[in-house]
């Protein structure tokens, strides 16, 4: 007699790069059964920069009518949360997790980590354990939005097998946060978001990007009163002394005009894209405010160069400690970013852990 599938999951399993991953929720259990009898995984070709990509991309969907399983690789939103190039991705509470596993009508939930995800005028509630993760939207919305914004079209272990074999600094880097993917963002957030970000850490720039949106943005759920991102035309709306109140300093000037010009039509930020990635550069850098840093984030998480490479503290730190003062970017022509992501994300990281342990010691 075939045994139950919930055994024959915790015997065999399915095979990823995580290991078997129990889920203890109802619908999740389904979605498990699904994948070990044989759901398809979509396939896809892509090609970024010169790494060269394997046929199957390791994503794995299952539709149901109000929600959206997925199994990824190299997809991790708490990595990603914390890799400095998003700021409206919120890790719910304990409290919140709670209330949301009932108002979706799912009966334990403890095993699962919840996100809340904002991205121009959407948002959508995550959970992952593992490559699991359930998207609470519809199939629409997952395919023609969400799907693309995290790309999970493309292999990321592509990224590992082109790592200098030598290089034992970025095979740390990626192993540690292999989790991070280069999103699709709306450029224009991601201007103004890395303009305010200038001399500000990442608590403090989504604080700033929460305060614009709910001062000018569009309500898009009265219920939690969550807001979009403001348009061009909103934010226009706001005088330089509205800005200044809102905690810019010297960076409301620059918002204020960026505001302006967009808003008018006299910068044309979506002709941008069909930019060659120099002229793109040269478009960006002739914005007030805007330097080669935030020209190159901006590059990198709004248009999705992910041949930008911007350099900050913590770039040139590592450029200093590890490369001889220049991280070797025609290595990694056309992907130099995502390195740059692996890197920036595991250099605050052990820093952090550093930090950490210091200051327990010092308090023994």
């Amino acid at each position: 007699m075939e045994r139950n599938w919930k055994e024959q999951l915790s015997s065999s399993s399915i095979k990823t790069n995580a290991g078997a991953v129990p889920f203890v929720c109802n619908t999740i259990d389904i979605y498990l059964h699904l994948l070990y009898h044989g759901i398809a995984c979509e396939k896809s070709r892509t090609q970024k920069g010169n790494v060269s990509m394997s046929e199957n991309v390791n994503v794995c969907e299952y539709i149901e009518s109000n929600c959206v399983h997925v199994e990824a690789d190299c997809f991790d939103l708490e990595q990603i949360m914390e890799s400095g190039q998003c700021f409206r991705i919120y890790k719910l509470s304990l409290q919140e997790q709670e209330k949301l596993c009932k108002s979706k009508g799912l009966e334990d939930c403890e095993s699962m980590t919840w996100y809340r995800v904002m991205a121009a005028d959407k948002k959508v509630f995550v959970c992952q354990n593992g490559v699991h993760l359930i998207f609470f939207c519809s199939k629409e919305e997952y395919k023609q939005f969400w799907c693309h914004y995290f790309d999970l079209d493309f292999d990321y272990r592509s990224y590992e097998k082109a790592i200098d074999a030598d290089d034992n600094y970025l095979k740390s880097a990626f192993a540690y946060g292999s989790g991070i993917r280069i999103l699709n963002q709306d450029p224009w957030e991601m201007l103004i978001t890395f303009i305010i970000s200038q001399r500000k850490n990442i608590p403090a720039i989504r604080q700033a990007v929460e305060s614009l949106s709910t001062t000018c943005g569009t309500c898009i759920d009265k219920e939690n009163k969550f807001f979009a991102f403001p348009t061009p035309t909103q934010l226009a709306g706001l005088s330089l002394s509205d800005l200044q109140d809102l905690s810019l300093g010297y960076r409301a000037k620059y918002v204020y005009e960026a505001a302006q010009k967009v808003a008018s039509g006299e910068l044309d930020i979506k002709k941008w894209a069909m930019l060659g990635d120099d002229d793109l550069h040269k478009a960006l850098l002739s914005c007030y405010g805007v330097g080669e840093k935030v020209a190159n984030c901006v590059a990198l998480f709004g248009y999705h160069r992910i041949g930008a490479f911007p350099v900050d503290v913590w770039i040139d730190r590592i450029q200093k400690t590890y490369y001889n003062g220049s991280f070797p970017v025609e290595k990694y022509e056309g992907f130099a970013g995502v390195m740059q992501q692996y890197m920036f994300y595991y250099e605050r990281k052990m820093a952090t852990d550093h930090s950490k342990k210091a200051r327990k010691q010092s308090e023994k």
